[in-house]
């Protein structure tokens, strides 16, 4: 599925790990973001309780997409400090978001 990509997120505020729905289609982004929204129970019972579902995330660029994510704030890829926390963070997180992905993979595509 070339529209929904897994991505790691780290700049001077915040680190995140996000399951990103990227179409220029409307029609398409809300397709699999429904089918990711029914799902919301299970992935935060079972994946990622902190997870935050937003239909219409805007990218600093000014391009919409949908966004799944958690994410830790007061962190700073300018910090060397908080790297050890961070890089905890995006590996335990992205590894949770993939297994849910490969779990419910055939449900999203289809």
């Amino acid at each position: 599925m070339k529209e929904i990509q897994l991505k790691f997120t780290f700049h001077r505020k915040v680190a995140q790990v996000s399951l990103d729905i990227a179409d220029e289609d409307e029609m398409i982004r809300a397709y699999y973001f429904e089918k990711i929204q029914s799902l919301q129970k299970v992935l935060k019972t079972d994946y990622l309780p902190e997870a935050v579902l937003e239909e219409n995330y805007e990218l600093p660029e000014g391009k919409l997409i949908s966004r799944v994510y958690v994410q830790i704030e007061n962190v700073s890829i300018h910090n060397k400090k908080d790297w050890p926390e961070v890089k905890k963070f995006l590996s335990t997180k992205m590894l949770l978001l993939e297994e849910f992905f490969m779990d419910f993979s055939d449900f999203i595509k289809n």
